[in-house]
């Protein structure tokens, strides 16, 4: 097994993949010793959800068990319940330590697992091979932005997870006999490919028995299976929510596009403030997130200064008519969620308006600039129309106190900023519309 055949794999048909994973879970369950020696890992996610569909396919009351870590999203925990009072085979099991305790013991989930695990090692002992090492600029090193969390005075931690997750879960396994099927894609991050390379599949047996049937899965087929069987899941998603897991987490929160903390604000303000009252050694979780934003010149949702997302396309990605149509279920991503928003406004006539004045304007910085992002002249003017609308960026920059000169570099950015996912728009100079209703509504008013 090798990087070359996992890709090979991931290119697979949604049918294909389907096959292949109620194969890998036939396997697991006939190798274990049958359906009562394992269960599924249910987090109430897209992913598990998905998982548990396929699992049920072939064993329709296989065991499930939700690990409720008290900083779950409410969406999920009924969700799981609507389906344990529906009838679902599923047990509860809970931690021994909220997630208050654990964040004040051993530390803040900030960055990403592994650099918080090397944080975690150079502070108990800053001495040994492995610290120096750490610390140096290799390629196993601690990023050099995040060296400065080595002097804070709080501790940054990987055992969240470890505490509120993967010891129930062991503790329900040593208790019951059973092995676990999990929703983990290869996709997710470089070390879970590397995995399912060394593991040589997605099964694995030894000491630790565990299937994985999604590794070779992308977050696009979990969308499509969802579609497809018009397979029911938690309502967060259609809150604005990208992926679940403890609301509240800090590991990935330092991404330009991640929105976690702006949906917990926005849907649930009390415990967005309860999760930034969480404190290590005297700080709050709210000081050390604000620290590591900045480093990427980013802000906490409510610091936030006025621009366009926080003063106009925001408030639009919450309305209830776009719940309601169930925009945010066809248009996964932050990126397609800020052009329906965009596109949305163009329906109106005032945006029409301003629209044909804006292209007179502005099309040819938004030309100049699109060339500089790599994009050909076929795909240029479709990327202009379609994936920025009207005037309402020259209109609402202006009105927010921004100057000729500083919308000019906000569209500049705006366009590098988007440039990967208009690539996978772009194809020969034509644009993949998910729908005819979007192409209609990208098109029109525009000349």
């Amino acid at each position: 097994m090798n990087l070359q055949e996992l890709r090979e794999r991931q290119s697979w048909t949604l049918e294909q993949k389907i096959d292949h994973s109620l194969g890998t879970i036939e396997a697991f369950v006939s190798r274990m010793g049958g359906v009562d020696k394992v269960y599924v890992a249910f987090s109430g996610g897209k992913d598990s959800t998905v998982l548990l569909d396929l699992c049920r396919k072939v064993y329709p009351n296989i065991q499930a068990v939700f690990c409720n870590t008290g900083n779950e999203y409410p969406d999920i925990v009924r969700f799981v319940r609507q389906k344990i009072a529906a009838g679902e085979n599923i047990q509860i099991i809970r931690p021994k330590m909220t997630p208050r305790e654990v964040w004040a013991m051993y530390g803040f989930p900030l960055v990403g697992k592994e650099s918080a695990e090397k944080v975690h090692k150079v502070r108990i002992n800053p001495n040994t091979k492995t610290a120096i090492m750490l610390m140096g600029d290799t390629y196993y090193s601690l990023g050099a932005k995040w060296k400065y969390l080595v002097d804070e005075l709080y501790e940054t931690s990987h055992m969240c997870c470890n505490k509120l997750k993967k010891e129930p879960f062991h503790a329900f396994e040593k208790e019951n006999g059973r092995r676990p099927i999990l929703g983990v894609m290869a996709s997710e991050s470089k070390m879970r490919a590397g995995r399912y390379v060394r593991n040589g599949g997605c099964n694995v047996f030894g000491e630790r028995p565990a299937s994985n049937p999604l590794s070779i899965w992308l977050e696009q087929d979990i969308w499509a299976y969802i579609d497809r069987f018009n397979l029911p899941i938690a309502e967060i998603y259609r809150k604005g929510a990208q992926r679940t897991g403890c609301m509240g987490c800090g590991f990935g929160a330092q991404f330009a596009d991640d929105t976690r903390f702006r949906v917990l604000l926005a849907n649930y303000p009390k415990c967005y403030d309860m999760v930034m009252n969480y404190t290590n050694n005297g700080v709050t979780f709210r000081e050390a997130l604000r620290k590591m934003l900045a480093v990427n010149k980013l802000y906490l949702p409510d610091e936030q200064p006025r621009d366009l997302f926080s003063d106009i396309i925001s408030p639009w990605m919450r309305r209830s008519e776009m719940l309601k149509n169930g925009w945010f279920v066809e248009k996964k991503t932050l990126k397609t969620r800020f052009k329906i928003a965009v596109i949305d406004y163009m329906k109106t006539e005032d945006a029409r308006a301003w629209l044909n004045d804006w292209f007179r304007r502005w099309t040819p910085t938004l030309r100049t600039a699109a060339v500089h992002a790599g994009y050909d002249e076929d795909g240029i003017s479709q990327l202009i129309m379609r994936l920025y609308g009207g005037d309402i960026v020259r209109r609402v920059l202006i009105l927010s106190q921004f100057n000729a000169d500083q919308t000019t570099r906000w569209i500049f950015g705006t366009v590098r900023r988007y440039s990967r996912y208009a690539d996978r728009c772009i194809v020969a100079g034509r644009m993949r519309l998910y729908s005819v209703e979007y192409e209609d509504i990208g098109t029109r008013g525009v000349e």
